[in-house]
């Protein structure tokens, strides 16, 4: 929670924690559902 603090842009897994989630900017799918893949291409990283 403190990197959050410092990144530019946060993003947590589907299966992270609520609190997390709550203080991220972007919510990707959970890691069984291919969220890196999924959160990168949001990002436009790929």
């Amino acid at each position: 929670m403190e990197m959050f603090s410092v990144v530019g842009t946060s993003v947590s897994m589907g299966n992270a924690i609520p609190e997390l989630k709550e203080i991220s900017d972007f919510v990707t799918s959970s890691n069984t559902e291919d969220g890196i893949l999924n959160g990168l291409m949001k990002l436009g990283l790929i």
